[in-house]
C-alpha cells in the first residue's frame, strides 16, 4: 500500500515513521524540512513542502492510497492559539476527495471531542489547566479538525492517544 506521512518529524510522527520503516508499505514524507528526518532507505520518498499549501499536499498524494496525519502544533505547544491543524486538515481533505484517496487515519487527542466527558473531574479541573495548560491549544484545534473529518467522505479513522511517551513500547 501507498501511505503519505504528514508530520513525520514531530514527536508522534517521528515514531509513527519508526513503525511504518519495518513495514512493508511504501512510504512517501511531505516534510517541510527534510534535515529534521533521520537516515531513511532509498524506499522512502521524502517530498519538501508545507502541509498547509494546497498545491504541496496534492503533489504529496499522487499515487497514495491512505494518509496517516499526525501533525501537531510543534514548537507552537506553547499555549498559543493555532489553526494549524485545523487548516492543514481542510486543504487535505479536499485534495484527498478530488484525487479519490480513500483512506484517513488522523490522530487527534485524548480531551478532543467527545472524549473530554470521560475524564476523571480531577483531571479536567486541576491537572489540565494546573500543569498542562499548553495542551488546550492543541485539543482546540483538534476540535476544529474532528468535525472536519467526520463530515468528509472518506473513509476515516480518528485516534485520540493518551499520554504519549517517549519510551519503548509495552506490549
Amino acid at each position: 500500500m501507498n501511505v503519505l506521512l504528514l508530520g513525520a518529524t514531530g514527536f508522534s510522527g517521528s515514531e509513527v515513521l519508526r513503525q511504518l520503516l519495518s513495514s512493508s508499505h511504501q512510504l512517501t514524507l511531505l516534510v517541510r524540512d527534510p534535515r529534521r528526518l533521520p537516515p531513511l532507505p532509498s524506499t522512502v520518498t521524502v517530498l519538501q513542502g508545507d502541509a498547509l499549501q494546497p498545491d504541496d499536499l496534492r503533489r504529496a498524494l499522487l499515487g497514495q492510497d491512505a494518509v496517516l496525519h499526525c501533525l501537531g502544533i510543534g514548537g507552537q505547544g506553547n499555549g498559543a492559539a493555532s489553526t494549524l491543524v485545523s487548516d492543514a486538515t481542510r486543504h487535505l481533505i479536499a485534495a484527498m476527495e478530488a484525487l479519490c484517496i480513500p483512506r484517513l487515519i488522523a490522530m487527534s487527542n485524548v480531551g478532543a471531542g467527545d472524549s473530554q466527558a470521560f475524564q476523571p473531574w480531577w483531571f479536567r479541573r486541576l491537572v489540565q489547566p494546573l500543569f498542562l495548560p499548553w495542551l488546550q491549544a492543541l485539543i482546540d484545534d483538534k476540535n476544529r479538525m474532528e468535525p472536519l473529518v467526520q463530515q468528509s467522505q472518506l473513509d476515516w479513522m480518528l485516534v485520540r492517544c493518551p499520554n504519549i511517551r517517549a519510551q519503548p513500547a509495552r506490549g
